[in-house]
C-alpha cells in the first residue's frame, strides 16, 4: 500500500518539477525580453547576467515551492565537503586559466582598462550560472527523478546517469549545422566532459542534501576558466562548444585531455555512489516518506505488547466465567491496598548464591543455629 502511495507522489512530483523546468524557460524568455527593453546590446555580459539570473530565481523558487527549502540553504559544511570532494577540478579550472592568461600575453593582446568592472560582472554572471544550473539539475531535475526512481539503489544510480546525460546535452547547441564529422565528435566529446562533471555533483548533493556548495563551487569553476580573456582582455563572452575547420580538431584534443584529467573524478564518485548504497526518494519526498514511516510504527507504539500480563480486571472476569461454568465460588480479588515494602537484598553477597542472605539474629548458646537449607558456609572473615 505504501509502495503504491509513494509511486503515485513520486509521478506526481516528476510532472510538476518539468512544469516548473518550463517556467524556468518563460522566465528567461521574459528577462530577455526586459534586456531588449533597457537597450542592452545581446552580447554584453549586463544581458546575459538578466537572462541567467532570471533563470536561477524561477529554479530556486521551484525547489523551495517542491519542498526543497532545506536545499536551498547553505551551511559551512556543506561548502566544505563540496570543495574538499572536487578539488582536483578546480585545480585543473587553475591550470586551464594559466594556460589562457599565458597565450593572451604571448599574443601581446592589451588589457582592458575596464578590467576591475569587468570582473564584478563577471563574477555576477558565473555566480548566477552557478545556482540556475544546479537548482535547475540538482535540484529540479534530479530530485524530480529520484521522486519516481529513488526507491533502490539502481534507482539512484539511474537517476544521477540520466540528470548528467540531461546536463551534458543541454551544453550542445542542436541548432548547429553538424555538416562535418569533427563537430559531430565534439558535441559528443562535450557531452561526456559535462556529464562526468555532473555526476560528481550529483555524488556532492547526495552526501550534503544542499545546493548551496554546489552552486558556489560551480560558479567558481566558471569563473576561473573566464577571467583571463573576458574579464581581462574584454574578448567577447562565447558559448559556443562545436567549431568547425582547425579549431574543431584543436577543440576535439582538448576534449580528450579534459576528459582523460576527469577521470579521477568519475572513479572516487563512483566509489563514492557505491560504499553509500543510497536508497534517497529525494528532498521532494521527504515529507510523505517520514509521515508513512510514522503510520508504519504506530500500531506498535499504540497497541498492546503480546508480552505484557493481562490487566486485572480481565484476570476477574475470566475467574467470574470459569466459576458460572462450574457452578463453584470464584477466588476473592486480591487485596490492592499495598503491603510492606520488600526488604532490599545485601549489595556484597557471596558469589553462588541464589540470592542474598537476610540478616539473621545473634547465635547464643540457648538458640540453635539456623538451617542454611543447604547453602554454602559463609567465607571466614566476612
Amino acid at each position: 500500500m505504501n509502495e503504491r502511495v509513494l509511486k503515485e507522489a513520486g509521478r506526481a512530483k516528476l510532472v510538476l518539477a518539468a512544469l516548473l523546468i518550463v517556467g524556468t524557460m518563460v522566465a528567461e524568455a521574459l528577462a530577455f525580453g526586459i534586456a531588449l527593453l533597457l537597450g542592452l546590446p545581446d552580447d554584453s555580459l549586463w544581458s546575459e547576467i538578466v537572462l541567467e539570473l532570471s533563470g536561477a530565481v524561477a529554479a530556486v523558487l521551484g525547489v523551495i515551492a517542491l519542498g526543497g527549502r532545506r536545499w536551498a540553504s547553505v551551511s559551512r559544511d556543506d561548502v566544505a565537503f563540496t570543495f574538499r570532494f572536487g578539488w582536483w577540478c578546480l585545480a585543473l579550472s587553475v591550470g586551464l586559466m594559466g594556460l589562457d592568461l599565458w597565450d593572451c600575453l604571448a599574443s601581446a593582446m592589451p588589457v582592458s582598462p575596464e578590467w576591475p568592472s569587468r570582473v564584478i560582472e563577471l563574477t555576477l554572471f558565473t555566480l548566477s550560472i552557478g545556482i540556475y544550473e544546479e537548482f535547475l539539475f540538482r535540484g529540479l531535475v534530479f530530485n524530480g527523478l529520484l521522486a519516481v526512481m529513488g526507491g533502490t539503489h539502481r534507482g539512484v544510480w539511474r537517476a544521477v546517469i540520466l540528470t548528467s546525460l540531461l546536463f551534458g546535452l543541454a551544453h550542445v547547441d542542436f541548432g548547429t549545422d553538424f555538416a562535418e564529422p569533427a563537430m559531430v565528435a565534439q558535441a559528443i566529446l562535450k557531452v561526456l566532459q559535462t556529464g562526468i562533471y555532473s555526476v560528481m555533483l550529483c555524488v556532492i548533493v547526495l552526501r550534503t542534501r544542499r545546493l548551496g556548495g554546489v552552486s558556489l563551487y560551480h560558479g567558481l569553476d566558471d569563473l576561473l576558466i573566464l577571467l583571463p580573456s573576458v574579464a581581462l582582455f574584454a574578448e567577447p563572452l562565447d558559448t559556443e562548444y562545436v567549431l568547425a575547420g582547425e579549431e574543431g580538431l584543436s577543440a576535439i584534443w582538448f576534449y580528450l585531455v579534459i576528459i582523460v584529467l576527469y577521470m579521477p573524478f568519475l572513479i572516487k564518485s563512483v566509489r563514492e555512489l557505491r560504499r553509500g548504497q543510497d536508497v534517497y526518494r529525494g528532498v521532494f519526498m521527504e515529507r510523505l516518506v517520514a509521515r508513512l514511516e510514522r503510520e508504519a510504527q504506530r500500531p506498535w507504539d499504540d497497541g498492546p505488547s503480546p508480552w505484557s500480563p493481562p490487566a486485572p480486571g480481565v484476570v476477574a472476569d475470566l475467574a467470574a466465567s470459569r466459576a458460572v461454568e462450574t457452578g463453584s465460588t470464584p477466588p476473592a480479588a486480591p487485596d490492592a491496598r499495598p503491603g510492606p515494602a520488600p526488604t532490599a537484598p545485601a549489595a556484597d553477597f557471596p558469589a553462588g548464591w541464589a540470592e542474598a542472605p537476610t540478616q539473621a539474629p545473634p547465635v547464643t548458646g540457648s538458640q540453635p543455629r539456623p538451617d542454611r537449607s543447604g547453602r554454602p558456609p559463609a567465607p571466614k572473615g566476612l
